[in-house]
């Protein structure tokens, strides 16, 4: 069948950008292998392989429909709503989710790649399976004394929110904690995984076991080392501590991929073996990776989510840990509340089981609760950062979107410049004078005694930016800092490796034990890249590094400069943060906090107020059903329309 009416309308949007070309070679297939001749259908399948690619689940038609299909230039309007679902209904391409056809419509006008359809409702039921109470056995009084032992409190001591998030995990098999930088939350999960070890050895059973998960190897790498750390400062048994793991595993690692790309190992038929799973970073964790997860928990595990919903999303499509977050603030009649912390409220039964357990008072919700509310707790004060902070005002107020509070804040900076702001517009160069800020924040690394010595020195320092091409991107920052410092004759002028280059990893490699987002440092004679060895592990009283042959390394890039997203999970003494020009894509509410928030002591940031202002205002909003999804009663049989 010819699609000769139809192909020019789709060509023309590609020639426009507005839409890909693999987007226009997908609504073509489609039409002809059913014989589709309807524009308006072929319009929708290019549309949501687009908005797939952008990190949607699905195109909600109402959002786009009759609206002009670009900004500049005259190329129509998508389809009217009601003409356009009715085209949608009535075509083979398209099912309500019972037959496997390439798209899915919804009740509520949205529209689906099958797959991700399959993906979010399949998630859906798994986590509302979960939700509910979980009875604990327990001795009157145990838990009220060992929650103040390990919390370092008295036992009538009021309830913080860390306490809270301990005690609403010790009764459900479902939890997402939520937090900022600094907020607690490995120390919070330290002292739960603990007191759910003390637990079970006081019923006279086996300890849990317990499976430390991250999206990276590096956020696994840092989840073992904030483990290791909160578990030297808490007051428990030597035979307790010892079953709280100090191993963490990447999630795929986990699941164990299967060859040739064929799924996982371990699913519903072949769950994972541990009864408690822990998951951090959740918030880089995409709707497919999530679902194949935790369906290969066993029903009967605990699975706690860890993370901050306010960081960017996961780099593929899905915003699952914003969505979580999101259930939690609808109402029965669907109404937005806010998040269930302590001083907001849970529902009955859970304020009745925690007493019961505990002898601690949560505050009861004033009305009906969403069946997800109960199991999220946001963490909202910081340890990190006091009230006077300058970094912690920033984070919060860009979190909250107070444009005029950032501007001010940066203005002002804070005490020993914690905060600055450089007014440049990286259309072309980097001033001379930021430069030789950047020289200066590696200079340390070059001047290190050793490898150890210099990849800590690395990870105290680092540049940030939003995209990977352009002038303020990460290809041409790092050829940019690498002639700065062949300049400053700290590093040479040519040659792929050479001592100093930190080495970015983008895949990940089981044999040789690397993964995406591993940082290293060339370094040494003869020449190898040197990776963080063993949390603990030491040599001579250093600590060691895990040194890899230049010629076994996967696939890696250099890393002066690194993407916000790429930095993801790791911590930095100060961070330059180079914005794009204003009007980039990227530019938006959750990179900026992103980017901040890897900052413990200095932040200085690079881009022009209006750079800053559209940052500020501009949310990520991927569009999704897994919230409505969510919000259904257990037993339901489907989200409302």
């Amino acid at each position: 069948m010819s699609l000769t009416h139809v192909a020019p309308r789709l060509r023309a949007l590609e020639g426009a950008s507005v839409l890909a070309p693999i987007d226009v070679h997908f609504a073509l297939t489609l039409g002809e292998i059913v014989e589709e001749r309807d524009e308006s259908v072929l319009l929708a399948a290019a549309l949501v392989s687009l908005r797939s690619r952008e990190g949607h689940v699905c195109v909600p038609l109402a959002d786009v429909a009759g609206l002009p299909i670009a900004v500049d230039g005259d190329l129509g309007t998508w389809p009217e709503l009601e003409p356009w679902r009715a085209a949608l209904t009535a075509s083979p391409l398209v099912s309500g989710g019972v037959e496997r056809r390439p798209l899915v419509l919804d009740g509520a006008g949205r529209l689906y790649l099958q797959r991700y359809y399959e993906h979010e409702r399949r998630l859906a039921t798994l986590l509302r399976g979960r939700a509910g109470l979980e009875e604990m056995r327990v001795e009157p009084g145990f838990v009220k004394e060992a929650l103040a032992r390990l919390f370092g409190s008295t036992p009538d001591a009021p309830l913080d929110d860390q306490q809270a998030a301990v005690l609403v995990a010790l009764v459900q098999r479902l939890v997402i904690i939520s937090g900022g930088p600094g907020t607690g939350k490995t120390s919070t999960v330290a002292r739960l995984l603990t007191l759910l070890v003390e637990s079970a050895l006081a019923r006279g059973q086996a300890p849990p076991r317990i499976l430390l998960l991250a999206p990276t190897g590096k956020a696994a790498g840092r989840l073992v080392e904030s483990i290791r750390l909160a578990k030297g400062r808490l007051d428990a048994a030597p035979e307790v501590l010892a079953a709280v793991p100090e191993e963490a595993r990447t999630i795929h690692r986990a699941l164990g991929v299967r060859r040739g790309g064929g799924g996982y190992w371990h699913d519903a038929s072949r769950p994972l073996l541990a009864d408690v799973v822990l998951v951090d970073e959740a918030s880089m964790v995409d709707l497919a990776l999530m679902r194949h997860l935790v369906e290969a928990v066993p029903p009967t595990a605990r699975l706690i989510l860890l993370g901050d919903r306010h960081q960017l999303a996961s780099v593929e499509a899905g915003s699952v840990l914003g969505e979580l977050c999101a259930a939690a603030e609808v109402g029965a009649a669907g109404e937005t509340t806010r998040p269930p912390v302590t001083g907001v409220g849970y529902g009955e039964q859970l304020c009745a089981a925690v007493a019961a357990l505990s002898g601690k008072q949560l505050r009861v919700a004033s009305g009906p609760t969403a069946p997800l509310r109960d199991h999220v707790v946001e963490l909202t004060k910081s340890y990190r950062f006091d009230a006077d902070s300058a970094i912690g005002q920033l984070a919060a107020a860009v979190r909250e979107g107070d444009v005029r509070r950032v501007v001010r804040l940066l203005e002002r900076g804070g005490e020993a410049d914690e905060v600055s702001w450089v007014k440049e517009s990286p259309a072309q160069e980097l001033s001379e004078s930021l430069v030789a800020r950047v020289v200066e924040g590696f200079r340390p690394m070059f001047e290190a005694s050793d490898a150890a010595a210099a990849l800590a020195a690395l990870s105290r320092f680092r540049v940030l930016c939003a995209h990977r091409r352009g002038w303020a991107g990460v290809e041409h920052l790092n050829e940019r800092i690498r002639v700065a410092l062949s300049r400053a004759r700290l590093v040479p002028s040519w040659g792929e490796f050479f001592p100093g280059r930190p080495v970015l990893v983008t895949c990940n490699d089981y044999a040789v034990g690397l993964f995406n987002g591993d940082v290293g440092l060339t370094w040494g004679e003869p020449m190898k890249v040197h990776f963080e060895g063993d949390s603990g592990a030491s040599v001579a009283g250093q600590p060691a590094t895990r040194p890899i042959s230049t010629a076994r390394l996967p696939a890696h890039e250099t890393a002066f400069a690194m993407s916000v997203h790429k930095s993801q999970g790791s911590e930095h003494d100060e961070v330059l943060i180079v914005l794009p020009e204003a009007g980039s894509p990227l530019l938006t509410r959750e990179l900026l906090y992103t980017a901040i928030t890897r900052a413990k002591k200095q932040v200085r940031l690079v881009g022009s107020p209006e750079a800053v202002e559209q940052a500020v205002q501009r949310q990520v909003g991927r569009a999704s059903g897994l919230a409505d999804a969510l919000s259904v009663p257990v037993g339901a049989d489907s989200p409302p329309p």
